[in-house]
């Protein structure tokens, strides 16, 4: 989303990471690493982190990839209704988490990610 924002315009906007089920201080998986670092994308420094209502009430935004985060997001903070979509709400698409799964997976993913991050960044630019 950095990426996306920062090619559409906007570099001021704040981008954070966290997960509904993340492995607390892990790296990025090795194929998804493999395959950012061909696109371009560093992510040797992220560390895995759990969303918590800090965060929550920090962010203006929230995206998941998938309808069943959007509910656990809207359930375990009740204060983030309406402000939690799916990162391919504009194409009406949920991105199913390739975790553990093999590298086409990965490329699917990130080709769905991509697309639903220049129409988010789109909308978020000229707004």
């Amino acid at each position: 989303m950095r990426n996306g924002l920062s090619e559409a315009g906007n570099t001021e906007t704040i981008v954070q990471s966290a997960g509904v089920s993340a492995l607390v201080g892990q790296h990025t998986d090795d194929k998804a690493k493999t395959l950012l670092l061909e696109k371009g994308i560093d992510v040797s420094r992220h560390v895995a982190r759990q969303l918590n209502q800090s965060l929550v009430n920090w962010a203006d935004l929230v995206l998941v990839m998938e309808r069943s985060q959007l509910d656990e997001i809207q359930h375990q903070h009740p204060t983030a209704r309406g402000k939690v979509f799916l990162l391919g709400h504009w194409s009406e698409t949920e991105i199913r988490d390739p975790y553990m799964q093999d590298f086409s997976a990965f490329q699917t993913a990130f080709e769905q990610i991509e697309q639903a991050v220049q129409e988010w960044s789109a909308k978020i630019v000229n707004s």
